[in-house]
């Protein structure tokens, strides 16, 4: 679009100046929205560039400073950005999320911040739903801008194969199951969104003190809606998830899953994980109204599949643990962080 914008400038093409002008403020926003220090961003969903997404790492799409260290790879081509900066000046970037809250918003983008710990989330759009993966409620974690929870994104587009189905699976999102089904069908699947029917499941989210609750309705390929509560706070150096499962019926398996970045390292009993520069404290427990449920299989940690661009595969590391209730279950998880001295 920026390229399209600069052609449109030169010669002097104004109705297509005027009609992308205020996509590329929302895209801008939102690449800037989602960027930390030293160019991190969460790659979620869908990764198609066939360049690595470092070719974009700095101005205009990751800071706002414009000096020959903060460049992009990709506004190198254009040599000196004199002109690029006339005609972004008049573009709107910046963001105008509440600056003094924690929790952040930014067209699909919802972003929690405190205490060195940074979550991201997505806000589902319908509108793009051919694209969604079984991540609904899922979110990347860093802490000190280090990668904690990731997304696996996608290694390619042969859905035949083995590993881009497991990919794109919801055991391989850190989100919840329920009977190995996701709260909305795969797009894998026959009854993917072309059918209405199936299709009306629903998301809402509203901030709360530190953090932020999402209200999740779906799953409805098990013969009936179930409601799903997911709770994601702050409280000092811990990150709080806590999730409502409305599950009625006996012997349901709820499982709920966690994809690390392949630099953590777990001790055996998989309560403590460490990159080497910062670790955390790691439990998950199950609780309903009567008693606490112990977990149907030992913790144990499992090799998944990371991809940061369209063609890129390297290992990572997936928690999968499963509760049977036939009780409302709330599941609570906390990471307490420490930093490596």
């Amino acid at each position: 679009y920026l390229e399209i914008f600069w052609f449109a400038s030169r010669t002097h093409d104004k109705m297509t100046c005027a009609w992308i002008n205020h996509r590329l403020s929302k895209m801008l926003k939102s690449c800037r929205f989602i960027s930390m220090e030293g160019n991190n961003i969460p790659f979620i969903g869908d990764i198609s560039p066939d360049y690595p997404p470092t070719w974009l790492f700095g101005y205009p799409f990751t800071t706002e400073k414009k000096n020959t260290n903060s460049l992009s790879p990709w506004s190198l081509i254009w040599g000196n950005l004199k002109e690029f900066d006339n005609l972004l000046k008049n573009i709107d970037t910046e963001n105008s999320s509440e600056k003094n809250s924690i929790v952040l918003i930014n067209e699909q983008w919802l972003k929690l911040q405190k205490n060195n710990i940074t979550v991201f989330s997505s806000i589902i759009n319908n509108n793009i739903s051919s694209h969604i993966h079984q991540d609904q409620g899922g979110i990347c974690l860093y802490y000190e801008n280090f990668p904690i929870l990731i997304d696996p994104g996608l290694w390619k587009y042969t859905w035949n194969n083995p590993i881009i189905r497991f990919q794109s699976g919801v055991s391989s999102h850190s989100t919840i199951s329920i009977n190995n089904i996701g709260l909305f069908p795969s797009k894998l699947s026959l009854l993917h969104p072309m059918n209405n029917y199936f299709s009306k499941y629903r998301i809402n989210y509203k901030k709360i003190e530190n953090g932020y609750k999402y209200f999740m309705k779906g799953f409805r390929v098990l013969g009936r809606w179930l409601n799903w509560d997911r709770e994601v706070y702050v409280k000092r150096n811990e990150l709080v998830i806590n999730d409502y499962v409305d599950c009625p019926r006996k012997d349901e398996e709820i499982q709920i899953s966690y994809v690390f970045d392949n630099k953590i390292k777990f001790n055996d009993q998989l309560t403590k994980g460490s990159n080497g520069i910062i670790s955390f404290d790691l439990s998950i427990i199950g609780n309903t109204k009567e008693k606490s449920i112990l977990p149907n299989t030992n913790k144990n940690i499992k090799s998944g599949y990371n991809s940061n661009y369209y063609g890129d595969l390297n290992p990572c590391k997936i928690i999968n643990l499963s509760f049977y209730s036939h009780d409302p279950l709330i599941i609570t998880t906390k990471y307490k962080f420490y930093r490596i001295s």
